[in-house]
């Protein structure tokens, strides 16, 4: 499994994991009723970004990672059930 831990990640709210397959890992949770999206854009990337940026500098790595992050339902009310259930089927990808 192309699974990839960013454990220096410091938002304990946010947990994101990486797939090198990000798409397809997308899709094959969805075909099990688990909703996960990705939304990470690199700042520099940004309109904001793109304006104040030096354009020498383009963050291959954060671009590489943002491209393969992916967010798993994180929210209080998930019970441990629903909470194994997403690693369970996290685990049997094959991506």
């Amino acid at each position: 499994m192309a699974l990839i831990s960013l454990s220096g990640y410091s938002n304990p709210k946010r947990r994101p994991i990486a797939y090198k397959a990000r798409d397809a890992a997308l899709d094959r949770l969805g075909e099990h009723g688990i909703h996960t999206t990705f939304h990470y854009l690199p700042l520099h990337l940004s309109e904001m970004g793109k304006r104040v940026a030096d354009a020498k500098n383009q963050c291959p790595v954060t671009v590489d990672i943002s491209e393969r992050i992916i967010r798993l339902p994180f929210y209080t009310e998930l019970s441990i059930e629903d909470q194994q259930y997403v690693i369970e089927k996290i685990c049997t990808l094959d991506i």
